[in-house]
């Protein structure tokens, strides 16, 4: 039986999938191998706590045997798994019992599910029941120091541009994804976005994501079709993540789907850390 978990089950969910969570078979994004049982049970309490996000729980005899978190975006139809399933046992069971509960209660919302490619139980669900991959991607982060160069590369923040271009150069290029332009302007604080300007507009683009006090996340690099100057991308890259550093960031992560964004964080100091494949269907 798949039910809603309430803070009475918070303790007990949250062993269940941090055991699961440190082998990587196991695991799922955005979930790290490396995160400790504090981490997890606070996600877990923020799901719980909050209106629209859920933390379900499969029960069988009055056994745990299985755990899907979901952040939820009604209004939007979105719905993406924070993490996804994690069961010991019988996994393609479990996993397709969730998988048909969310098509009874969340029909026509786009459902998206992220693993690792050391987690094939999670990739043989997804395409036994028809999700899509969208996306390949390789994990990198940085924490190291990243020095400034004397390149001559305009490099510009958003005070320098006008807000028009901006909006511009991102509806055409930022392409389907859920954190639109709008998204970050309506919450500006929390990103970093760099621009490469020629003539007056914008070629290329960064946007990072700040967390928390000490963690950020590139969630976009954009540029013009067929643009390929690896050495304003690099800059790009440098100085957002100066930039993040000077707010006393210490972790960066980056997800690269393009060999030549890879060598150029590996040159920068990125280290590569996971993998990360994005499955995403129309319930």
């Amino acid at each position: 039986m798949i039910k809603e978990a309430g803070l009475e089950m918070l303790d007990e969910v949250s062993d269940f999938v941090f055991g699961l969570n440190q082998i990587k078979q196991y695991q799922c994004r955005p979930f790290k191998v490396d995160y400790v049982l504090s981490v997890i049970k606070e996600i877990f309490r923020e799901l719980i706590e909050h209106e629209e996000d859920k933390l379900l729980v499969n029960i069988i005899d009055d056994e745990l045997v299985g755990v899907l978190g979901l952040f939820t975006e009604v209004n939007e139809k979105y719905l993406q798994g924070m993490p996804g399933i994690y069961a010991k046992n019988d996994f393609q069971k479990i996993g397709n019992e969730f998988i048909r509960y969310l098509e009874l209660e969340y029909k026509s919302f786009n459902m998206m599910f992220a693993y690792p490619k050391e987690n094939v139980n999670g990739i043989k669900l997804m395409d036994n029941n028809e999700f899509k991959l969208l996306e390949i991607a390789s994990i990198y982060e940085l924490n190291v120091f990243v020095e400034r160069l004397n390149k001559k590369i305009p490099i510009l923040n958003n005070d320098d541009i006008k807000e028009a271009e901006i909006k511009r150069f991102y509806n055409e290029y930022q392409g389907d994804i859920y954190w639109t332009l709008n998204k970050i302007m309506a919450d500006e604080t929390s990103w970093v976005l760099k621009h490469f300007v020629e003539d007056g507009l914008i070629r290329a683009s960064i946007f990072i994501r700040i967390y928390d006090d000490v963690s950020a996340e590139v969630f976009g690099i954009i540029r013009e079709k067929e643009f390929s100057n690896h050495e304003v991308i690099r800059e790009l890259l440098v100085e957002a993540s100066i930039e993040c550093q000077d707010m006393g960031i210490n972790t960066i992560t980056l997800f690269s789907e393009f060999d030549s964004d890879s060598s150029i964080a590996e040159d920068i100091g990125f280290k590569l850390v996971d993998t990360h494949l994005t499955y995403i269907r129309l319930l």
